[in-house]
């Protein structure tokens, strides 16, 4: 099937058909052309005859000419073959793949071939790539969302601990000041009943 599709792609021009060679005879009496002995006619002549959509038709063709007109009706007949092959190879793929599995190796084939003759990467490898790309992009976004949560959760985890800290450390303070003063008024009472025994 690649081979066809580069047959294809190679686009040769093409004439349906075959040149056809003529010797005529001319209107002149005693021209060399009705010796009835060694007759020579004029020529050779050449005619491009064809069959298309049911109708058949002719084009003369200058001598010089044909040799090109020769070659493009060659390439017709090489199209025509190419295009039979190529056809069968895709019914081949229908059968075995279906419409979008025989549409899709077509384009894959197609798409190749117009690269490797434009000396480019093929769209559809570059396509692949791309999708590649944003499928490993979207993969690694999402891991990188899934640790951004887990830290979300461990400063919040930390900010309530900072805080129950805090809140503790408050509590302890608001202790100590208490037994402080509780410790001072003791001193001042121990002090005062130690004077007052005296």
């Amino acid at each position: 099937m690649k081979e066809q599709v580069r047959i294809l792609l190679q686009a040769k021009p093409v004439l349906p058909g075959s040149l056809e060679e003529h010797y005529n005879v001319c209107g002149k009496a005693q021209c060399r052309c009705k010796d009835k002995v060694n007759p020579e006619k004029h020529g050779p002549y050449y005619r491009l005859s064809y069959s298309l959509k049911g109708k058949n038709s002719s084009v003369f063709v200058k001598k010089e000419d044909a040799p090109a007109i020769e070659a493009m009706t060659e390439n017709y007949r090489e199209s025509r073959s190419n295009i039979q092959h190529l056809a069968l190879a895709m019914v081949e793929l229908f059968r075995h793949e279906g419409l979008q599995g025989m549409l899709d190796k077509y384009e894959e084939i197609l798409d190749m071939e117009i690269s490797r003759k434009n000396g480019t990467r093929p769209a559809s490898r570059t396509l692949r790539e791309t999708r590649s790309s944003c499928d490993k992009w979207k993969t690694k976004a999402l891991e990188r969302q899934s640790e951004i949560d887990k830290m979300q959760v461990k400063i919040r985890d930390l900010e309530k601990s900072r805080d129950k800290w805090k809140e503790k450390t408050m509590e302890a303070k608001e202790e100590n000041q208490e037994l402080k003063k509780l410790s001072l008024l003791k001193a001042v009472e121990g002090k005062k009943n130690t004077g007052d025994s005296r």
